[in-house]
């Protein structure tokens, strides 16, 4: 069982390292919280994507440059492709999934 987490102080946590580029800061953050049993989909939903929520509200409110949206975006996505691999997955329903877009 998981204990309770206060996302919204974790997220001013995480999101210091995460516009500074400290790579190595946000990942401890987030393997902290798995250890500390907090499951990936959660820091998916109560972390990760709020963060990126708050990041586009602040380059909008002009408090960060494209830059630092640009590299922050960046390791955000690299959290969440290793939480992605954390997920737990079903048994195959024998379905296959096409999926392709193009220009509008």
């Amino acid at each position: 069982m998981s204990r309770p987490v206060n996302f919204s102080q974790l997220g001013q946590r995480y999101i210091e390292p995460l516009l500074a580029g400290d790579r190595a800061a946000c990942r401890g953050i987030v393997e902290e919280q798995l250890e500390g049993g907090i499951s990936a989909y959660d820091l998916l939903h109560r972390l990760v994507w709020p963060t990126m929520e708050r990041l586009q509200e602040l380059y909008r409110d002009d408090r960060v440059n494209i830059s630092a949206l640009n590299m922050a975006t960046r390791l955000n996505r690299s959290i969440t492709d290793q939480l992605c691999g954390r997920l737990p997955r079903a048994a195959s329903n024998g379905k296959t999934v096409l999926i392709f877009c193009g220009n509008a």
